[in-house]
């Protein structure tokens, strides 16, 4: 099962993202576009990391990522800095991804029947090696106790509802602060709705106007 360790690891991910996105973009994003950079990218990678877990996509591709090239077998990764190499594979995946999935996750060019606006400015960014292979390293025995296979499918809703609470600020000299929300921490922090409250709120309210109509009627 998911739990607070769990989510607790994938802020110290955001904490890591947003310093070193910051850092390595300096000028270049508005904090909202900082905030939607580290949200997608971290919402990216623990979408395809599930969907290997249960068979959808190849076992094992995202650890290969955090891999150094195949021309330097021989030495040791801290000796190595290939900056970009781990983001430039990550985004040729997010790009097939793209191809595959009917997910706004992956919508980076203007598409017919699409709504909303596409992504087109995250697969520009620089990333450090180190910071993703920290990342990508921690989604696999024996670093990560979890299976992804049995982990629930509203992971990202967790995840997201966490990031709701929190906020990425950039400082005058432009380093990223991941700041709580002052009107969370008056609230004493953020709870996640669990999924039979959900379920019953759906079943109630969207449920009921659906009752009886086709995917077609019900599209009008």
């Amino acid at each position: 099962e998911v739990d607070d360790a769990f989510l607790e690891e994938i802020e110290r991910w955001r904490e890591l993202l947003a310093r070193n996105i910051a850092l390595r973009n300096k000028n270049a994003l508005s904090p909202r576009e900082l905030n939607e950079a580290v949200q997608l990218t971290i919402d990216r990678i623990i979408f395809l990391r599930i969907a290997e877990g249960r068979g959808v996509e190849v076992y094992g591709q995202l650890q290969e990522m955090a891999a150094p090239p195949p021309s330097l077998p021989q030495m040791r990764r801290e000796d190595v800095e290939f900056r970009g190499g781990v983001y430039s594979r990550l985004c040729d995946l997010f790009r097939k991804a793209d191809t595959r999935y009917n997910s706004g996750l992956f919508h980076f060019k203007e598409e017919k029947g699409v709504s909303g606006h596409p992504d087109t400015f995250t697969l520009s960014l620089s990333i450090d090696d180190k910071v993703l292979q920290d990342i990508l390293e921690n989604l696999y025995y024996p670093e990560s106790p979890y299976v992804f296979s049995e982990i629930p499918s509203d992971i990202l809703g967790q995840v997201y509802e966490r990031f709701l609470g929190k906020v990425i600020r950039l400082t005058p000299g432009g380093q990223a602060k991941v700041e709580e929300k002052p009107e969370v921490r008056k609230a004493g922090g953020v709870y996640y709705t669990p999924t039979y409250i959900v379920d019953y709120i759906v079943e109630n309210t969207v449920g009921k106007l659906l009752e009886g109509k086709t995917p077609t009627s019900a599209s009008k």
